[in-house]
This record gives C-alpha cells, structure tokens and sequence, in this order.
C-alpha cells in the first residue's frame, strides 16, 4: 500500500530533481552522481540496467563529454510527478521528462518524451538519493 506524500515533499522533491538535472546538464557529473545510492542502478528502456555509481558515472561522463565536443547544449524538463511513500519508506515517485539539444547555430531538437520511474530512499530523513532510474522513451511500438 502507498500513500500520496505531503505538500512540503512534493516541494523537496522539485528541489531535489532542479538540483540533480542542472548538475548533469551542466557537466558535473559527480554531483549528479551523489544523489545515488552506492548500488543504484539506471535503466533505459530495454536495455541492461546500469548499476553501481561508478558504471553510471562513465556512461554520463561520456554523455556530457560527446555533447560537449559537438557544442550541443542540453535542458531536461520533469513535470507532472506522481509520488507515493511505500510502506517500506521508499519514495516511488513517477514522471515525464523532456530533453532538448541545442547546437550552437541556434536549432533545436527534442528527445522523444519519456517516462521516468524513480525509486527513492531517505524520505524520513530528508537525505534522498535514487535507488533505482528507470525510464521509458514514449516510442511508437514496432511493427
């Protein structure tokens, strides 16, 4: 059984993921990485979840590092988030998320939307840190 968390969490919340996005979008790849657990893990669609700081930590680091190289800015956009407290004290907390790339001649791409599942510890004690990251890009199925 979950239960829908406070107004003042949802506000912590907002806090947590503008501090976490702004670190990963502005290449500090080790404070994103902070608000991990040791063993959380990262999963995108289908694919093989990363796990442990250190495996997520080269494959963003490669990120930033690939979009840095090519001069492409990029935002990531979260809303409409959905949390509930687990009746093991874990925050499960969903959402979407946009991302847009930027080029340096001004132009414009978005990512396909996604959906983002989130899995945090600490909510007692106000020290969040992603547990687990799982997220699903909004494409159309195959055929």
């Amino acid at each position: 059984m979950s239960v829908p968390v406070a107004t003042d969490m949802l506000f912590d919340l907002e806090l947590f993921y503008a501090r976490q996005q702004h670190r990963l979008d502005t290449g500090d790849v080790e404070g994103f990485l902070s608000d991990f657990t040791e063993d959380g893990s990262f999963g995108v669609g289908q694919a093989e979840p990363l796990r442990g700081r250190a495996a997520i930590g080269r494959a963003m680091t490669a990120l930033v590092t690939r979009f840095a190289e090519t001069e492409v800015t990029r935002h990531h956009w979260f809303g409409m988030r959905k949390a509930d407290l687990q009746a093991d004290g874990v925050l499960r907390v969903t959402y979407y998320a946009m991302v847009s790339h930027t080029s340096a001649d001004g132009s414009v791409r978005m990512e396909p939307s996604s959906v983002v599942v989130d899995l945090l510890e600490g909510a007692a004690s106000g020290a969040l840190r992603v547990r687990s990251r799982s997220i699903t890009l909004d494409l159309a199925p195959a055929v």
